[in-house]
């Protein structure tokens, strides 16, 4: 009897044991998956601020300075780290919206990076970074209007910037335009608002 109770001691201990290992079980996964959503929230909190940041640096950070002379090299600095921020955008998403606003930032630092007369091979690889941004967004979803408006922008933007000196490209640019205007007709390569919405400094 004494060898009975203590069996049925030992599967009462043993059943206590599973069930406090079940909750200290699901209370890890608990906690684990708040720290994994506080974790999510903090990074998608900064890559926020990154955009926010690289944006601010390609547009609207010398608003208030239009009296003050602005030297080449220091538009040439920010116009750098804006890039810099922007091949880590590109690179951490794969939001369509997101890299939508990458390829705008990116042609916008193409055209800061010429007009200031800063560095037109920069120049380039930006407008040449918006291309592929697009392309990678068109590969995604082809039908997506505006993934092809910005795609026909990003070439035209190269064209407008070094056709002359790179006409092979520029005639491959062109039909490619082209084929993209058939495609989606109520699209235009040089559509006025986009190019608001670049918000050129």
């Amino acid at each position: 009897a004494k060898r009975g109770a203590g069996g049925e001691w030992s599967s009462v201990a043993f059943a206590a044991v599973a069930v406090i290992g079940l909750i200290v079980g699901t209370g890890t996964a608990t906690w684990q998956a708040v720290v994994a959503r506080n974790e999510r929230a903090r990074a998608e909190q900064r890559f926020n601020e990154v955009r926010d940041l690289a944006n601010t640096l390609i547009s609207g950070w010398d608003t208030d300075l239009q009296d003050e002379p602005i030297t080449p090299a220091i538009r040439g600095r920010l116009a750098d780290l804006s890039s810099e921020y922007l091949e880590a955008l590109s690179k951490e998403s794969d939001d369509p919206e997101l890299l939508k606003e990458t390829v705008k930032a990116q042609i916008a630092l193409g055209q800061n990076y010429a007009y200031f007369l800063i560095d037109r091979e920069k120049a380039r690889q930006s407008i040449l970074k918006a291309e592929q941004i697009a392309r990678r967004l068109a590969a995604s979803d082809p039908n997506d209007p505006a993934v092809n408006s910005l795609l026909a922008l990003s070439l035209a933007k190269y064209n407008e910037f070094f056709g002359i000196e790179d006409p092979v490209r520029s005639e491959s640019n062109l039909i490619e335009q082209i084929a993209i205007r058939e495609a989606s007709p109520g699209i235009a390569v040089s559509d006025p608002a986009e190019l608001r919405d670049l918000a050129l400094t």
